[in-house]
């Protein structure tokens, strides 16, 4: 039942690995059984509603399908067996239901709000970048790039290959497409999209600090077993010499489209022009460009906005041992930074303020 809590919260919210962490370690230091923080942490950035609005009209139904029944099996399965291990502390769990006393429409509310605008914002220039990098592709690779490598070798290593990547969901629902159409077994195409926006090194290193490096390492292996039996069970069900990739079936039969699909393409075109509306593209490419690297420390700034910690509060690039800007070393606190209160204990030299005790 936890585990199902952590799915059934984490499946339909559109937020990438790098959103759920700071989730994930919030649900475990307020005290969340294991096994639901373990469920919500490998579903949420597995799928979301927009990357099923967008697998139906470029994956097609059956595939959507076996990803979204894929995700829910990833995550009860990883859950179930790293779960118990993962040992939560339960004295903030108390503190943490008596401080919250938001009602529940009003968290529901922000938590849609949160998902379907800012993290939208956020993920659509990685589609739209997964959309360039697919229409580059497909003119370079050859139409067959994948088959002469066996289904049951090309799940393993599509498995290995979606690990370390840092990828959302959504951003690489068109790459696949596109590598279906050049070969690629759908079993494999489906152990992709769970290893890669579920798995990458920021999430090892985050079970590291939280728990133990044994975690992090039953966490990497047991996702990658997951997939792989996943991948291998689509392929079973889906790969026969009839499967035809949907992008090479809408080239063949383009004015073939069903209900469900014309209104997920309705639905993310809708969510497509209302972030375009709210950001722009000037906007869209600085948080592209700006989206990795950048990291927010404790010391950011200092009184004066410098960066560097080892700054004074008056701008000089290493703070002095000697007597500061403010006139002593023990200048009391509750005096400015150009010390306008002169303290008893000042010695009588003239500081580098100009004032001067008598």
């Amino acid at each position: 039942t936890q585990s199902a809590k952590g799915v059934a919260f984490g499946l339909p919210l559109p937020i990438c690995s790098c959103g759920v962490l700071p989730l994930y370690q919030s649900l475990t230091r307020a005290g969340a059984p294991g096994a639901a923080a373990i469920a919500f942490l490998v579903a949420t950035p597995e799928l979301g509603l927009d990357a099923v609005l967008l697998s139906l009209p470029l994956l097609g139904t059956e595939l959507t399908l076996a990803r979204v029944g894929a995700a829910i099996l990833a995550a009860f399965s990883v859950a179930l067996f790293v779960g118990p291990m993962c040992a939560s502390p339960t004295a903030a769990s108390t503190t943490s239901s008596a401080q919250d006393k938001t009602p529940l429409l009003q968290r529901l509310w922000s938590g849609v709000r949160y998902g379907y605008v800012e993290m939208f914002d956020k993920l659509l220039p990685w589609i739209l970048f997964g959309l360039l990098i697919a229409a580059i592709l497909s003119p370079l690779l050859p139409l067959k790039t994948f088959s002469t490598l066996p289904a049951i070798w090309q799940v393993p290593l599509f498995a290995l290959l979606g690990m370390p990547a840092y990828v959302c969901a959504s951003g690489t629902t068109p790459l696949v497409a596109i590598l279906l159409v050049k070969g690629l077994s759908p079993g494999a195409a489906i152990a992709f999209l769970l290893t890669g926006p579920a798995t990458n090194a920021t999430t090892f290193g985050v079970l590291q600090e939280l728990h133990n490096k044994r975690i992090a390492m039953m966490f990497a292996a047991s996702m990658f077993v997951v997939s792989c039996l996943l991948g291998w069970g689509t392929n079973a069900l889906l790969y026969t010499t009839t499967f035809v990739p949907k992008l090479q079936h809408g080239h063949e039969h383009h004015h073939h489209m069903s209900t469900l699909q014309y209104l997920s393409t309705l639905g993310f075109g809708a969510l497509v022009l209302a972030s375009f509306w709210r950001m722009g593209p000037r906007e869209m490419l600085q948080r592209l460009f700006s989206s990795v690297g950048h990291t927010h420390g404790e010391n950011e700034s200092d009184c004066c906005g410098t960066d560097d910690t080892t700054s004074s509060c008056c701008g000089t690039e290493t703070a002095p041992k000697e007597p500061s800007c403010c006139g002593t070393e023990t200048a009391p606190k509750e005096s400015s930074c150009c010390g306008t209160e002169t303290p008893e204990t000042a010695p009588k030299e003239s500081s580098c303020c100009g004032s001067k005790k008598d």
